[in-house]
């Protein structure tokens, strides 16, 4: 039960930053990188894969390849099998 209101609240947050504040802003861009988080320690890998691939992506074009953000998502996305073992 805790999970899924955090889940939702991740949801909740990345669409008003990105409503707010633009879908390139940095803060929006880790609000969506936060839910693909949640949903892969919640064991819903295929939608954390898709979420973390295309923030990922988003990373890239906005900051630049070499940005830490963009390391850390491709680090996420890496890890990702791993991150069902996590707990809150």
């Amino acid at each position: 039960m805790r999970c899924n209101r955090r889940r939702r609240c991740g949801q909740r947050v990345a669409q008003d930053r990105e409503r707010i504040l633009g879908a390139d802003h940095t803060a929006s861009l880790n609000a969506r990188r936060n839910l693909g988080l949640a949903l892969a320690i919640r064991g819903q890998h295929n939608r954390a894969r898709s979420v973390l691939t295309d923030v990922l992506a988003d990373y890239i074009r906005v900051l630049g390849a070499a940005h830490p953000y963009t390391a850390s998502a491709q680090s996420s996305l890496d890890r990702l099998p791993s991150l069902h073992e996590f707990t809150w």
